[in-house]
């Protein structure tokens, strides 16, 4: 239970730090 929410919460991470990055490929 406890391995598959921070799988979850991993990938939500992993996701949202790519997407900011994509978004300020200007800045990073």
């Amino acid at each position: 239970m406890w391995f598959i929410i921070g799988l979850v919460a991993g990938a939500a991470l992993l996701a949202l730090v790519l997407w900011l990055r994509g978004r300020n490929i200007k800045v990073a």
